[in-house]
Formats: C-alpha cells, sequence, structure tokens
C-alpha cells in the first residue's frame, strides 16, 4: 500500500508540473514542484501574489489542496516580512541580560 501512495504522489507531481507548463499566463521555469510525505511541495520564486495563486490553485485541482504545501517566495512578500535584525535584541540588551545578578533563596527562605 505505501509503494502505490508514493507511486500516486509522483504521478500528481508529473502532472502539476505538466499543468503548470501547459499555462501561458504562468513563469513556471522558477517553481520546483516536489514531495514532502505524501504532499505536493512548491518551491521556488515567483514574481508577484497573482502568479503565486495561479500555481497553488493548479496544484490543488490536482493534488487537492489538503495536499499542497506552498513554500514559494514573491518578491511583495519579503519586502513585507520584518527584518530579522529587528527581532533579536541588541548586543548591548543581551550583555546587559547576561550581567545581571542572579539572587537565589537560601535554604532558610532569606535572599542573599
Amino acid at each position: 500500500m505505501p509503494l502505490q501512495k508514493e507511486r500516486l504522489v509522483h504521478e500528481q507531481v508529473a502532472s502539476v508540473q505538466a499543468a503548470m507548463r501547459a499555462d501561458p499566463e504562468l513563469d513556471s521555469s522558477s517553481i520546483i514542484v516536489g514531495t514532502v510525505g505524501n504532499r505536493v511541495l512548491l518551491q521556488g520564486s515567483v514574481s508577484d501574489y497573482s502568479e503565486r495563486e495561479k500555481a497553488t490553485a493548479i496544484a490543488a485541482l490536482i493534488a487537492g489542496p489538503e495536499n499542497i504545501q506552498d513554500q514559494m517566495v514573491s518578491p511583495d512578500l519579503v519586502a513585507d516580512a520584518p527584518s530579522s535584525k529587528a527581532a533579536r535584541p541588541s548586543a548591548s540588551r543581551q550583555i546587559r541580560h547576561s550581567q545581571r545578578k542572579r539572587r537565589w533563596p537560601s535554604v532558610w527562605g532569606e535572599v542573599r
């Protein structure tokens, strides 16, 4: 049974690739279609959000929407993403935090 499922997923990948290549409105040259377990994986880059939606819709028609994992990147999504710098605390803040004295209660409950 697992071999049959694996074959089905690979057939779906081939069908998704062929359907994307056949669509004149979609530049599928930078989209990679693969598998993750029993799911169809879409990776690579697309020019905009509408192209991403088109590729996802084609894959969902063939494999079913619950069997699609979308990891495609588009420039408009990258521009909207928060910078990784903003997510990390500054180096001086990290040092201050690590230099903070720790106080541990003693056995009798007093703080040293």
